[in-house]
């Protein structure tokens, strides 16, 4: 809230997780009035990146909201562990005789980029986070957390543009512009917060709850005026359950009947994509790392493009 730039790093290799990296870095621009995103990227990406490589991960960070490419790192010098470093240094010949086209390169994917305002918005629920976790058992909060990524994995795969709204920019009636609303497994959700999506669902917004919906308000007060709430008005709400426990999701079992069961609950006219398409991304895409550099043009273009997906 209190930066210019929202930001976040690029590190290692390119990766699922950098999906929500980059949507949390956009969506805080937004919800925080900030004047763009960064990202410090190519940190140990080792010294074998080659300069389209980094053309293609630049690329992809701008199409997902980046407005300032931090490129890591310019050593002046590589003597002694200088070299062992966080490579590559782009002030190697490798690197620095094409860093202009790079740059240009740079330059006029911004100049061109179009910017699209998404329609759907999937709730950031650390309220649940905080109120399942404790010191002696995190199993509940890891559950929020892994149907949190799923889902977003799950849109991203099916090329549907969203934001992560908090429950003060539920509040601050900032759902204007959109027109699906996602709860991802928020069993607890200040009592305001939920109120204003169910007079989002009122106007003919979509609800959509993914796992377990709400029942605990942050506020224990509050907590016979939610269950109330939801009594009345959960019909208007569509859900998605997920089969099994947690442990089974993590171990990667029980995808036939997963994939059953999405097929079951899926409503055509919220997601725009088939339930197929969902149900294999949902809970059962691996995480892609990327250790050998020759190997990332192929699983950028499998991963990071939904026409390959």
């Amino acid at each position: 809230e209190f930066l210019d730039l929202a930001g976040y790093d690029l590190l290692v290799q390119l990766e699922q997780k950098t999906i929500i990296a980059a949507r949390l870095a956009e969506s805080a621009r937004k919800i925080f009035g900030l004047k763009g995103v960064c990202a410090e990227t190519f940190g140990i990406f080792g010294w074998n990146m080659t300069p389209e490589q980094m053309k293609q991960i630049s690329k992809w960070q701008i199409d997902m909201g980046l407005d300032v490419v931090i490129p890591h790192a310019l050593y002046y010098s590589l003597r002694g562990e200088r070299f062992d470093d966080c490579p590559p240094s782009f002030f190697v010949e490798k690197f620095w005789k094409n860093f202009r086209e790079y740059v240009g390169y740079v330059q006029k994917l911004l100049k061109e980029r179009k910017v699209e305002q998404p329609k759907t918005a999937v709730f950031y629920p650390i309220e649940s986070v905080w109120g399942l976790m404790s010191p002696n058992d995190a199993i509940e909060a890891e559950q929020v957390d892994w149907v949190f990524q799923q889902t977003s994995y799950a849109l991203y795969n099916n090329n549907i543009k969203f934001d992560y709204v908090t429950s003060k920019h539920i509040q601050d009636k900032k759902l204007m512009g959109y027109t699906t609303v996602i709860l991802p497994s928020t069993e607890i959700i200040p009592l305001t917060t939920y109120r204003t999506i169910v007079k989002f669902a009122g106007r003919g917004g979509r609800v959509v709850v993914i796992g377990k919906p709400p029942r605990y308000a942050t506020k224990a007060s509050d907590n016979a005026k939610l269950a109330e709430l939801i009594s009345s008005e959960r019909p208007k709400f569509k859900r998605i359950t997920i089969p099994g426990n947690f442990n089974q999701h993590l171990e990667r079992k029980n995808n036939d009947e997963l994939l059953k069961n999405l097929i079951r609950k899926y409503v055509p006219n919220i997601w725009i994509a088939r339930a197929v398409r969902i149900a294999r991304v949902l809970g059962y895409k691996k995480e892609i790392t990327i250790n050998n550099p020759t190997a990332l043009d192929d699983k950028i273009k499998r991963v990071f493009d939904v026409r390959d997906i």
